[in-house]
């Protein structure tokens, strides 16, 4: 049995330093700087926002190693509270109109109630054909239950959080069931066939968008769909190993890419009831070379997305494709069908134990990847663009070092390319607010155990103190220090 609260309770403060003609500082409105105009409305409204989270996951199995095991597991996550209060000023008359440390006026969005249920169960087993041939079958079930309540009103002052009136609403509901079944037969000692298929039926419903003048019910939807893999292993001798594998799987879309509208400060969500399931068909060829004290792989992969879900944030007066609309705020942010993607790839990794010094292990490895937009009729013009979030180039190095049994000091490198927020590909300056920049982060970590159950580390993320975005800064030198009790 596990339990995990999560309570936030955080405050984002802004400062601008941005002055009118009386010395005045502007949040919002056009300024004129050499020259130039801009519009900086909708980009410095602070907030503050309160939750308690609560998670539940329950887990009985057996392990017998014999004929047959089996587990459940049930788990539940529940949003108790979850109350994000922000300032939604815009206005440009004055300084003192737009300043929202003055002028008060925001919303604030509850989502308590939302949450989801998950239960797993399965039953292996392990029987031995007319030929001695090992089998290992595996047949679940699945069930999850995910709910949305999220609840916008109007406030007079963002900083209290007072409700003052009702602006808008969001509800719906999805649930998935599903059977599969996997068998893996080792034919002999050399070869390995694993075949298996997993049948779901999806429901979205219950969906409704209300404003203050309106509501918007949205209709059921059902789809039940059909997922097959297979996977060939090759083991010619022990440090030689080869797997080909392909399968095809759907995600669905979730109840909050469905239903939830959402409007906090400048910045919206827009929610898409018509959504399709995204499919994806993917084949991987991966070789492996063990040696005593580590190993090397690499894999090549292709994945072919229909009606891929891809999420992307915009600006003012963008487009907003499956509503013939545009933005009409700062950013709007919102999940969209994308007919055809297309990706390649080569990965390659390696893990090595007492390298040159006892208890020093090393992992590696790094990523290539290729992808395109093959079809979108939607926006015919992204047709041949990188699609959102997807680097071209990727790379880790993990070191840790064993000084005994209780303390272990770790050094880790990241790198990762630039990427895209937009299906346009029209962000060309990755390297400031709104744009996904490449990073190389340094990390450093000292970790001891006191007893069976108590852990302590420290820890310092991003050392080097790299300046990086994802649409919003990352974090950059940020220490921690952290206790844990495992019963």
């Amino acid at each position: 049995y596990s339990l995990g609260m999560w309570d936030l309770n955080s405050r984002l403060d802004v400062e601008s330093y941005i002055k009118d003609a009386a010395g005045n500082p502007v949040y919002n409105g056009r300024v004129s700087v050499d020259g130039q105009n801009y519009d900086v409305s909708g980009f410095n409204n602070p907030a503050q926002a309160k939750a308690l989270h609560v998670m539940q996951a329950l887990d009985v199995k057996s392990n017998t190693k014999g004929f047959f095991d089996w587990q459940m597991t049930l788990s539940d996550y529940d949003y108790q509270q979850d109350k994000n209060s922000a300032s939604n000023v815009s206005a440009t008359g004055s300084a003192a109109a737009g300043n929202p440390y003055s002028n008060r006026i925001g919303r604030v969005t509850d989502l308590a109630g939302t949450g989801w249920t998950v239960f797993d169960a399965r039953a292996t087993l392990r029987p031995v054909d007319g030929n001695n041939n090992q089998h290992e079958i595996d047949v679940g079930y699945h069930l999850d239950a995910y709910q949305l309540e999220s609840d916008t009103y109007n406030t007079a002052d963002w900083s209290k959080g007072d409700k003052t009136s009702f602006f808008g609403s969001s509800r719906g509901k999805t649930n998935t069931q599903a059977l599969y079944v996997q068998d893996k037969w080792q034919m002999n000692p050399a070869w390995a066939l694993t075949l298996g298929g997993r049948t779901e039926y999806w429901e979205a419903r219950g969906g409704r968008n209300q404003t203050a003048t309106s509501t918007a019910n949205c209709q059921t939807q059902s789809d039940t769909k059909f997922s097959p893999k297979l996977s060939l292993s090759y083991e010619p001798e022990p440090a030689w190993g080869f797997r080909a594998a392909a399968g095809q799987a759907f995600r669905f879309p979730t109840v909050s890419e469905l239903y939830q509208q959402l409007s906090q400060g400048s910045a919206l969500v827009e929610n898409n009831p018509n959504l399709k399931p995204e499919e994806v068909i993917s084949t991987e060829l991966t070789a492996e070379r063990r040696f005593n004290h580590g190993l090397m792989r690499a894999s090549l992969f292709h994945e072919s997305k229909f009606d891929a879900l891809i999420g992307q944030t915009v600006g003012t007066g963008a487009a907003i494709p499956f509503g013939n609309g545009t933005c009409g705020v700062t950013t709007c942010s919102f999940i969209q069908n994308i007919d055809h993607v297309r990706t390649n790839g080569i990965e390659l990794s390696t893990i090595w134990e007492n390298v040159v010094i006892h208890g020093l292990d090393i992992l590696a490895n790094a990523t290539f990847t290729d992808a395109e937009i093959l079809q979108n009729g939607l926006s015919p013009a992204t047709q041949g663009n990188k699609p959102v979030r997807i680097p071209k180039q990727q790379y880790k190095v993990v070191a840790t070092y064993h000084q005994g049994n209780q303390l272990t000091y770790t050094l880790a490198a990241r790198y990762s390319g630039r990427q895209y927020n937009t299906l346009e590909n029209s962000d060309i300056n990755p390297d400031t607010f709104g744009g996904t920049s490449k990073f190389f982060f340094v990390d450093v970590k000292a970790n001891y155990q006191f007893a069976d159950r108590l852990t302590a580390s420290i820890g310092v993320d991003n050392l080097n103190n790299y300046k990086a975005f994802v649409f919003h800064p990352y974090p950059q030198r940020t220490g921690y220090i952290q206790l844990k009790f495992d019963y």
